[in-house]
């Protein structure tokens, strides 16, 4: 069938596993961070706002911020505080 959505469509196990792995913080994330928000500074002292968007763009932070909604939606709140202890850690480290 041409238009079939089924086959292209993905558990939930799995849509699971990629949200809680967009959520990790690890080294490399940390380094994409770190990354997004030299490229933010010059957009800001350019003046530039495609520059900014560029930077959100590429910042890990979106992964957290979806990681602690599913343990929200799904009502598995040691999940959700895990996240958001992330969160909170990704934001002091844009804040430092």
């Amino acid at each position: 069938m041409a238009f079939s959505l089924s086959e292209d469509s993905a558990s939930h196990e799995e849509i699971k596993e990629c949200l809680l792995d967009g959520g990790k913080i690890t080294g490399t994330n940390m380094c994409v961070l770190v990354c997004a928000m030299i490229i933010a500074s010059v957009g800001l002292n350019m003046s530039s706002t495609a520059v900014i968007i560029g930077a959100m763009l590429i910042s890990p932070i979106m992964g957290s911020i979806l990681a602690s909604a599913y343990g929200n939606v799904s009502a598995d709140y040691p999940l959700f505080t895990n996240h958001m202890i992330g969160f909170g850690m990704q934001i002091a480290i844009y804040i430092l």
